[in-house]
């Protein structure tokens, strides 16, 4: 592959960023998966909008998306 794999042993970053889905439990095979995200980041760095959905079936709505870059812009 010409780029790289992260892994996120433990799903650290998931928790950092409070994005375990919470439809899976400590027992299910499943327990760990992340909900879908976006998160819109300023040209400095910093977080400006997490755009997040329960179920790994459902993204954030493109307007929604659209609004938070849009919102970078004032």
């Amino acid at each position: 592959m010409p780029y790289a794999f992260l892994s996120d042993t433990g799903s650290a970053t998931i928790d950092a960023f409070k994005l375990r889905d919470p439809q899976y439990k400590p027992d299910s095979f499943a327990y760990g998966v992340p909900m879908p995200a976006i998160f819109v980041i300023s040209p400095r760095g910093v977080v400006q909008a997490k755009l997040a959905e329960e179920g790994y079936k459902s993204r954030p709505p493109v307007a929604a998306v659209l609004a938070a870059v849009d919102g970078l812009k004032k």
